[in-house]
């Protein structure tokens, strides 16, 4: 990367990238905005096959936009956290990057069932797709996906509050062969009980417990609700799906 082209900020942040090669990108957590995002797709050109820019807030719908331009051959791609990922976003990334084996926009709370929809349709390379904390979705996600995906191995439907029991049961019963992570959110008896534990915990403690109260957090314009866990794949619904989606990736 020629260092004329990028400002000392930009730099900066490049320094503190996890992963920067010809074919895979890094930036998680970290302060990339639209215009350094651009000017890293733009120089990798067609070779990206990896992009993972979870919780990179500054990102918008044209830096997403220009995933969807320059990146054709993306096998993988994170967004989760990016909370300004719209539907127009996926779908365009869906239409332009069907190489996709590996897609992750949990805690995308924009994200509706058309967003989903699209990217089952047109991402028939699949593997992959974690959907953990997205609020918005229903059962016409799942039902979509279940129809769609032939190559799926993993789904994480995690604190989707509005995917019923039932739905996940016979996604289960049809589709056998894909490990499916279906969490519910904690009840506010738990929170309260994490909350004291918090209060009480050593500092090299806290910030884990910080972070595990904030994911199971629901949106603060909506109402918590809990979702039950679902019996038909048990290995699944009993492990921890923050330390399933690490350990997956």
């Amino acid at each position: 990367m020629p260092a004329e082209n990028y400002t000392p900020q930009e730099q900066k942040i490049l320094e503190n990238a996890t992963k920067i090669t010809d074919t895979e990108i890094d930036l998680s957590q970290t302060n990339v905005d639209d215009e350094l995002l651009k000017k890293l797709l733009v120089e990798k050109g067609s070779a990206l096959q990896s992009l993972k820019l979870g919780r990179c807030s500054n990102l918008t719908e044209a830096g997403f936009m220009e995933i969807a331009k320059q990146c054709p051959n993306l096998k993988v791609l994170h967004l989760d956290e990016c909370h300004n990922v719209t539907d127009q976003a996926v779908k365009e990334i869906a239409q332009r990057c069907p190489e996709l084996q590996e897609l992750d926009i949990s805690f995308c709370r924009k994200i509706t069932d058309e967003a989903v929809k699209a990217v089952v349709e047109r991402c028939s390379k699949l593997e992959a797709l974690y959907l953990d904390g997205c609020s918005n979705l229903t059962d016409e996600a799942v039902k979509a996906i279940a129809q769609r995906c032939p190559k799926l191995e993993r789904l994480d439907l995690s604190r989707c509050k509005k995917i019923s029991n039932e739905e996940v049961q016979k996604f289960a019963a049809e589709r056998s062969s894909v490990e499916i992570t279906f969490k519910k959110a904690l009840t506010e008896e738990q929170r309260a009980l994490m909350q004291k534990i918090l209060e009480q915990a050593p500092y090299e403690k806290k910030a884990s417990i910080e972070y595990l109260l904030a994911k199971n957090s629901p949106p603060a314009e909506e109402p918590s609700v809990v979702v039950a866990l679902p019996s038909a794949s048990a290995s699944a619904s009993e492990r921890d799906p923050l330390a399933a989606r690490t350990a997956s990736r």
